[in-house]
């Protein structure tokens, strides 16, 4: 089980110490309400367009955040955090203050 617990922590560094995460967590944690695509383009002008995707990709696929798209011209897609990524996200912030 020490084992398991050593590579989570392992993956989490991994993932959060990669350009942007920190970023994007942040605004989720800060509201109950989905972001939406736009907002996290407007906020991190200094990231191309695919580092944005690739991030929110990544997250999503690791579990962390919840991508909903909805079927609408133009396009809309919201991102949250999951539950169990927003406590995780909670003691993140307190590393940093």
């Amino acid at each position: 089980m020490a084992f398991i617990a050593k590579l989570e922590i392992f993956l989490l560094r991994k993932l959060i110490t990669k350009r942007g995460t920190i970023e994007i967590l942040i605004p989720l944690y800060c509201t109950t309400n989905p972001v939406r695509y736009l907002k996290f383009r407007n906020s991190m002008k200094e990231f191309s367009n695919k580092t944005l995707a690739i991030r929110l990709k990544g997250l999503e696929k690791s579990g962390i955040l919840n991508r909903q798209a909805h079927n609408e011209i133009p396009p809309r897609v919201e991102y949250r955090l999951t539950n169990k990524w927003q406590e995780l996200t909670e003691s993140i912030i307190s590393l940093i203050q």
